[in-house]
């Protein structure tokens, strides 16, 4: 199988990125870093099953593009600074609700279940 994770250099999600690398899959991931850090990645980088695109879920011609060719997507991205998010909603609004738009809109267009 090939899985596209969204913010796969999260916490939460490089160590999803870890089991499926572990069960013998090929994954990319798909992280803008401004909250996932490369560090929680780096040990998959040589990995022939693995690929880093670094993007924006906002950046649809982009995500379109990267997600091409999966089996499945496990969407992690999100603005996960709560303090931030408090001051600026449109943040909040645009990564966590238009972003997850982007990611369904861009399964459909790639045919991905």
């Amino acid at each position: 199988m090939k899985y596209f994770v969204t913010g796969g250099a999260g916490f939460i999600g490089s160590a999803l990125v870890k089991r499926l690398l572990d069960l013998n899959n090929h994954v990319t991931v798909y992280d803008d870093l401004s909250a996932g850090k490369m560090e929680y990645i780096k040990d998959h980088i040589t990995n022939k099953k693995f690929k880093f695109v670094k993007g924006s879920i906002l950046i649809f011609s982009h995500l379109l593009k990267a997600m091409k060719n999966h089996d499945f997507v496990y969407h992690l991205a999100a603005n996960s600074d709560i303090k931030l998010g408090s001051k600026d909603i449109k943040r909040d609004f645009k990564i966590n609700t238009v972003g997850t738009i982007n990611v369904l809109d861009a399964m459909i267009k790639n045919k991905i279940k």
